[in-house]
């Protein structure tokens, strides 16, 4: 906000000296809840392989209940932009180049740090690839690309904790009276204050008095148990094994094997190639374009899932079956969403559940539970 403060002051517009934070703070947030936004309906288009379920989803985010709080002065825009951005890159298998915007989620919000979720499960499904294939050493690399991606998704949730054990638990003159939580087996300085000051813990606020806010959480509460199960129904085994093992049997089996590492893949595509040669044609029914007449817009739509490792112009990709909601691909996301409902409701001031999975990406995938 300073920044933009600076900029406006050099440009000449003194009249907004007085309010020039407020400003900023208007402009960031709803500049990145506009983009957050095109973010979502691209990482739509390929988790969902539906360009009319990606478009839908990307509308509800627009009209969320908590959507006041990506429009005001408020960090909830700005993480949704760098959180969803990690994820399109995570759906590209571009984990290297998620890891940043990660990092970039966890400093704008503590809760970016479960976002370290998607590259831990991808390495645990790369690793287990491998060792099913006895290439140990390439399991390894997995495990260690993994941990460092995990590593920079943490550290500014680390570097901002020493900052302030550094500054209240170290030096002479804090040594009279340091503060409690320095002498903890981790002194965590965010945990003391959410714990001490915002009555935050496991079933603290389980009292009769926040009876309403329990209410007010209801909805989303209720949306997300219909949700995960709905998708656990899918297939019991992948969504318990985190789709390191999948019913043959499920109809999205396919996309169970699409969703597996590369090694996996060129597995799979290499017991093709014979039918790979004799179609070349991509089934119209994995995306639908109609709503695009523009041969342009189709054009980018078609590249955009084309250049995806989920589809990556194999046509033995399955077909109806694969897209929608319930999709092996999406199972990171499903854990993600109900860690978090978890967190809100047994943890946290329950009544800010709404907002906290507002960046949650499956949510806004109701339409599909039929």
């Amino acid at each position: 906000m300073r920044l933009c403060t600076a900029v406006w002051r050099y440009m000449g517009f003194r009249q907004l000296l007085r309010c020039q934070l407020a400003v900023a703070g208007l402009f960031i947030s709803n500049f990145a809840f506009i983009l957050s936004a095109s973010s979502l309906y691209r990482l739509g288009l390929v988790y969902l392989r539906d360009e009319q379920l990606a478009r839908l989803a990307t509308l509800l985010y627009c009209f969320n209940p908590a959507s006041i709080f990506h429009s005001a002065i408020y960090t909830e825009s700005l993480f949704a932009l760098f959180a969803f951005a990690g994820l399109e890159a995570c759906s590209l298998d571009r984990f290297f180049a998620a890891a940043p915007w990660f990092a970039l989620a966890t400093a704008t919000r503590s809760n970016g740090l479960l976002l370290a979720l998607h590259p831990f499960i991808h390495a645990l499904q790369s690793a287990c690839t491998n060792v099913s294939s006895r290439c140990y050493w390439r399991a390894v690399r997995s495990l260690a690309a993994g941990a460092m991606q995990c590593a920079v998704t943490a550290a500014p949730l680390v570097a901002f904790q020493w900052y302030g054990y550094s500054l209240f638990c170290r030096g002479e003159q804090w040594q009279e009276s340091p503060r409690p939580w320095c002498s903890g087996p981790l002194p965590y300085i965010y945990g003391f204050i959410q714990s001490h000051y915002w009555h935050v813990g496991f079933l603290k606020y389980f009292e009769m008095k926040q009876a309403p806010n329990f209410a007010l959480a209801g909805p989303v509460v209720a949306i997300t148990i219909a949700g995960v199960l709905h998708y656990a129904r899918f297939d019991v085994k992948s969504f318990a094994t985190a789709a390191l093992w999948c019913d043959d049997a499920a109809p999205g089996y396919q996309s169970c094997l699409q969703s597996e590492p590369t090694l996996l893949r060129k597995s799979h595509r290499a017991a093709n190639t014979s039918r790979l040669h004799n179609d070349t044609s991509v089934d119209s029914s994995h995306v639908n374009l109609s709503r695009h007449r523009g041969r342009g817009s189709a054009s980018r739509i078609e590249n955009r899932l084309m250049a995806s490792p989920v589809f990556e112009g194999d046509p033995s990709a399955g077909g109806k079956e694969d897209a929608g909601y319930c999709n092996h691909r999406i199972v990171s996301l499903v854990y993600q969403w109900g860690l978090m409902v978890f967190i809100g409701v047994f943890v946290m001031n329950v009544q800010v559940t709404t907002r906290f999975v507002s960046t949650c990406p499956p949510l806004y995938c109701i339409k599909m539970l039929k």
